[in-house]
């Protein structure tokens, strides 16, 4: 009788070291891909923000040559303004959108000024914004891609026995909003002054 008692006694320790460690080791796996998407989305607010930071010097840039296009300058300034308020979350992404569309608008004044077009400066801030536009697009790439498998491993079994009992809940993929595959409009209205 001590010894079936023993023995019972045994494998439920045993049963229970097997459960803890499954359940250390599953909560640890789900904090590291839940960190790992956060550090991507950490990297999309990275490179949103460089491209923030381009647009008052490539403004003052442009400004020298083509300051009669007040209304072209006083829109990237706003849109720039508005992006920046609202940050690259979820609801800012409309903001960030009318900043690339006032930014087009902006590239497309070096085709009446030849000069700007010739400014080192301005090609070197318009090389920049272009790389910061990729970086952008491939931070939001491994964020979507980390989300993926964060998702994925709360949904598996048997971690999905867990997850939402830890705090773990589905991440929201970053999606590009409807007609974000259209290109933007280019209008610039009736311009005053000569060239």
């Amino acid at each position: 009788m001590m010894r079936t008692l023993l023995i019972a006694i045994l494998l439920l320790l045993i049963v229970a070291g097997i459960l803890g460690t499954w359940l250390w080791a599953t909560y640890n796996a789900l904090v590291r891909v839940r960190n790992e998407a956060q550090t991507a989305w950490g990297q999309v607010e990275t490179e949103t923000q460089r491209r923030l930071d381009l647009v008052p010097a490539l403004v003052n840039t442009v400004q020298g040559y083509a300051s009669h296009e007040r209304e072209t300058l006083e829109g990237v300034i706003q849109a720039r303004a508005q992006a920046a308020a609202a940050g690259p979350s979820a609801e800012g992404d409309a903001s960030q959108d009318f900043l690339s569309s006032a930014l087009g608008k902006l590239f497309a004044l070096q085709e009446a000024y030849p000069n700007l077009k010739a400014d080192q400066n301005f090609q070197d801030l318009q090389n920049q914004l272009s790389n910061v536009e990729r970086q952008i697009n491939l931070a939001r790439r491994i964020y979507n891609e980390q989300v993926k498998i964060y998702n994925t491993k709360q949904q598996e079994f048997p971690a999905n026995l867990v997850a939402k009992r830890f705090g773990h809940n589905e991440a929201q993929l970053f999606a590009a909003k409807a007609g974000a595959d259209e290109p933007p409009t280019v209008s610039f209205g009736t311009r005053t002054g000569g060239v």
